[in-house]
């Protein structure tokens, strides 16, 4: 019951954590005033750690 407990609220942090890491891209592509590639949308709250990783080495 804990260990289910405790999968459950990991999934939603990095969930929540990729949700957000959308957002700020959503927002930086809005300045830009560039759209949001589709495949782009579900990677970012999927595999929002490589993002932020290529994020960091681009600039």
């Amino acid at each position: 019951m804990l260990a289910a407990f405790f999968l459950t609220s990991s999934a939603t942090a990095y969930l929540f954590s990729g949700s957000v890491c959308y957002l700020a891209l959503r927002a930086e592509k809005q300045r830009q005033g560039q759209p949001i590639p589709t495949l782009q949308k579900l990677e970012i709250p999927l595999f929002w750690p490589l993002w932020i990783a290529k994020e960091m080495t681009n600039k």
